[in-house]
């Protein structure tokens, strides 16, 4: 296995996201980040609590909604700051 592995790291990782997402990177219509647009380490994206597969994402992206929980009321809330921060009282 490990000299597979070496061999052949891309069917190993088709196959393994097939077995848990149902779907490879490469069986997508598009190679990028569906949010930011980036083509650099892309991850299937996937509901933590459904396990439907929503799409690709680069990893800084796929953290960033991770890090929000999948909570779309908390990245509205995000938008809302970084569209209008409140004014400093200095």
């Amino acid at each position: 296995m490990k000299e597979r592995r070496l061999k052949e790291p891309e069917v190993l990782r088709q196959n393994w996201e097939r077995s848990v997402y149902g779907v490879a990177k490469e069986d997508f219509n598009y190679s990028h980040c569906a949010i930011c647009g980036s083509t650099k380490r892309l991850s299937i994206d996937h509901c933590h609590t459904t396990g439907d597969v929503r799409g690709l994402l680069c990893n800084k992206c796929n953290f960033g909604i991770s890090y929000f929980s999948d909570d779309v009321s908390l990245l509205q809330k995000a938008i809302e700051y970084l569209s209008s921060p409140p004014k400093l009282d200095v």
